[in-house]
């Protein structure tokens, strides 16, 4: 079966170079271009795409409540920009609410095949209507306790807006995150985290003082260790496909700090975090990967729980409370 695709922008040499690349190696097949959202969740409805892959311009620009369709049809939506700041901080801002991944146009070839097969594994979910608010109150801080490295990749921009925020202020903990996101990405979502969090969140520089009630986000292009408390960022090869590593930080965790570590695996295509959340175990720490409901892709919790390292299998909106709990313990 061809994978089924759905291409809008305003601009016809970009629905057109992007059909031409879809479909130049086969097992892709564009089945509806269009100029613009309007009519466009009626359209999709009744084609079912299995990807839809959308101009930035034309979701900021629509009034008929495109973006939110879609996700309550589950398709899993492509967003589609130039590489330009303004417009970074726009995509990731869908991203955050559920567009599965982004492409930088023109885009490479075998790199935007890859992430339509990605995307069409992808199963979309409207968080807004899914997760309460939940005010967390735990013992006051006290000297760092324990070290947590949460692993991410599709679908983890959202997802992690739902655990971050809601760690208590002066959690005695601190909270590595390993995105897979590309250059630029990842300095967002420190930012973004941080103006809504309780706790500080930065992205990783190397030497910084591992501290509680902090979180760090593993900047693009490097891997993330730890030494001495202190983080410490290596230039290298891609593990497992991707840089920054979570086995890699994972691994450097569970040597430095032992049974005061804890393994977070969230949704994501691949099985980085599988290797990683089994080191930490071993050291005599927890491991707590999402569960198959709430998760767009379950490759990376499914790579963990293969391991037979896991200790909770968890829905998102109950993660940051079973996180929080094991600083406790």
């Amino acid at each position: 079966m061809k994978i089924r695709v759905m291409i809008i922008d305003f601009e016809e040499p970009i629905r057109q170079g992007l059909s031409s690349v879809l479909e130049s190696k086969g097992g892709i097949e564009v089945v509806c271009k269009l100029g613009g959202c309007g009519g466009a969740a009626e359209m999709a409805g009744w084609i079912s795409p299995d990807v839809v892959m959308a101009g930035l311009r034309t979701l900021e620009e629509d009034e008929t409540g495109f973006f939110n369709s879609l996700l309550k049809m589950s398709i899993p939506l492509i967003i589609t920009l130039e590489d330009r700041q303004d417009q970074l901080n726009q995509a990731f801002g869908f991203l955050e609410k559920g567009a599965v991944d982004y492409l930088i146009l023109p885009g490479e070839k075998n790199g935007t095949i890859e992430k339509v097969k990605t995307a069409a594994l992808a199963r979309p979910i409207d968080l807004a209507e899914r997760l309460k608010p939940i005010k967390l109150t735990f013992p006051h801080a006290g000297s760092l306790r324990k070290v947590v490295v949460i692993a991410s990749s599709t679908g983890g921009p959202q997802a992690l807006r739902a655990i971050i925020p809601k760690l208590p202020q002066g959690l005695p903990a601190a909270v590595i995150v390993v995105q897979h996101m590309g250059q630029g990405f990842t300095t967002l979502l420190a930012e973004r985290l941080d103006k809504i969090s309780a706790i500080s969140v930065e992205e990783a520089q190397d030497g910084r003082i591992i501290k509680g009630g902090c979180a760090y986000v593993a900047p693009y292009g490097r891997h993330l260790g730890v030494e001495k408390s202190r983080i410490a960022l290596v230039a290298g090869q891609p593990i497992n496909g991707v840089m920054p590593s979570a086995d890699y930080t994972m691994a450097s965790v569970a040597r430095e700090y032992s049974a005061d570590s804890v393994a977070v695996v969230l949704t994501g295509m691949g099985r980085d975090g599988g290797k990683g959340a089994g080191d930490i175990k071993s050291a005599g720490g927890r491991v707590i990967v999402q569960d198959r409901e709430s998760s767009v892709i379950f490759g990376m919790p499914q790579a963990a729980l293969k391991t037979g390292c896991v200790d909770k299998v968890v829905e998102l909106s109950g993660i940051a409370r079973s996180l929080a709990k094991e600083v406790y313990v």
